[in-house]
């Protein structure tokens, strides 16, 4: 197991008191150490700080009232990876520290929100050639499918079988709570997205509430942290048009096609 990464947590939210902080973090450190890092291999140490101001060497989780908005920051002082848990949409009676866990997970697994999957499915015409988000929260992201800790809800998140059709043949574990049975298998009401090489676009690929079909419609997903995955994405697929279009060995802006 590697180093735990610490991570600070800043209260800017009006809904939970101190002492609600203080307890829901406990149930966090014990979801991370307990539950994230043996099917990730991923600790981290989780502090809160207060009062709130430049902490080197820690990633950081802050808590807000709100909604998203573009103008936040995506990383700390340092330069390290910062997600926003936006606490405003809560339902009565939810806890703060699911829609923490959600945002923690994802932070930990995937800092900089760089990481996809590749999933080929289908023949001849009916292949497809995707890149999932690798959130591994958004399958089972819902608050009726989390589940307690010490007293205190948290997300329910997949494991690494999640994505990937090759599976061994010991029946693996695809998310923390037995509810998924399926790679890129998806909870009812819950969403998750992939970039379709073929068709050049992103797709929300969602479960009926009901019945717990599929649909496909299009649509990127959102959110602070997720803008820098589209835009690579954008920027990846416009510079090799602009290849195509310039012809072999040319680049307009004389960036190095393939290089760092």
């Amino acid at each position: 197991m590697s180093i735990p990464v610490r991570v600070a947590i800043v209260n800017y939210s009006c809904s939970p008191d101190d002492e609600a902080v203080t307890s829901g973090i406990t149930a966090l450190q014990a979801q991370v150490s307990d539950h994230l890092a043996p099917a990730w291999c991923v600790d981290a140490e989780l502090f809160r700080l207060e009062p709130p101001t430049p902490c080197a060497g820690a990633f950081g989780l802050i808590l807000r009232d709100g909604g998203p908005d573009d103008s936040l920051a995506e990383a700390t002082t340092t330069g390290l990876p910062l997600a926003h848990v936006f606490l405003g949409d809560l339902a009565p009676g939810q806890h703060w520290t699911h829609a923490a866990s959600r945002e923690l997970l994802n932070l930990l697994v995937n800092p900089i929100v760089s990481r996809m999957a590749y999933r080929r499915t289908g023949d001849g015409a009916d292949q497809r050639h995707r890149l999932y988000v690798h959130d591994v929260v958004a399958p089972c992201a819902g608050y009726d499918h989390g589940y307690e800790v010490g007293g205190w809800r948290v997300s329910d998140f997949v494991h690494e079988a999640w994505f990937t059709d090759d599976l061994p043949a010991s029946r693996p574990r695809f998310d923390r709570e037995h509810r998924i049975h399926q790679p890129f298998g998806v909870l009812p009401g819950e969403r998750v997205f992939a970039y379709d090489l073929v068709q050049d676009a992103w797709l929300c690929i969602a479960a009926d509430e009901r019945t717990g079909a599929l649909t496909e419609a299009p649509g990127r997903p959102t959110g602070a942290r997720a803008r820098r995955l589209v835009q690579m994405m954008s920027d990846s697929r416009r510079r090799i048009h602009d290849r195509e279009r310039c012809g072999s060995g040319k680049n307009p802006d004389g960036a190095v096609m393939g290089g760092p």
